[in-house]
């Protein structure tokens, strides 16, 4: 589970299975790209010791947000790549608002209007859908259709919570209706 960390403690696992799953993909891609927890260590210049992503690939210790896309870039692949997908059913969830139902939908953003946004938050977000466009082939310009673990993954870069995001987006004019 990715998690904020905790002030007075170490952070949280939370769902044990769902930190099971993101350390076996974290394990997956470290793998992949044929590296020991040693070269994590020397290729992030310190930034990640082995035990550390050891205890994250293991599910032992939650991943805050930041250190995910940290990994993610020392990587080179997105931040989607590690996520598990995480299916809640509806009697977990509890009553939704509005916002919350949004995010929970496919939100079409209007690329032009992004282009226009000079946030800091937001050259993150405008490199992951330049990588859906490319993984996609679709380079109309106009418009794209993200799914919700899109939106997530871009709320994570943009370092707010997903409703938050899509709030956002709304309020900017970025999002197509």
């Amino acid at each position: 589970m990715i998690t904020t960390p905790d002030r007075s403690g170490p952070e949280s696992v939370g769902d044990p299975e769902y930190a099971r799953q993101l350390g076996t993909r974290l394990r997956a891609i470290r793998e992949q790209r044929g590296w020991s927890l040693r070269d994590v260590h020397e290729a992030s210049e310190g930034r990640f010791t082995g035990s550390a992503v050891g205890t994250y690939e293991r599910g032992e210790r939650g991943i805050s947000v930041q250190r995910l896309s940290e990994l993610a870039q020392l990587y080179g692949v997105p931040v989607e790549r590690f996520l598990p997908e995480s299916p809640v059913r509806e009697s977990e969830r509890g009553p939704l608002n509005v916002e919350q139902e949004a995010a929970n939908e496919k939100v079409v953003i209007d690329l032009a209007a992004l282009e226009n946004q000079t946030g800091p938050e937001f050259g993150p977000v405008r490199r992951y859908i330049d990588t859906i466009k490319l993984k996609r082939g679709d380079f109309n310009g106009r418009v794209l259709s993200v799914r919700t673990s899109d939106v997530w993954a871009m709320a994570a870069m943009a370092t707010v919570d997903p409703d938050t995001f899509v709030h956002t987006l709304g309020r900017l004019h970025v999002l197509k209706a």
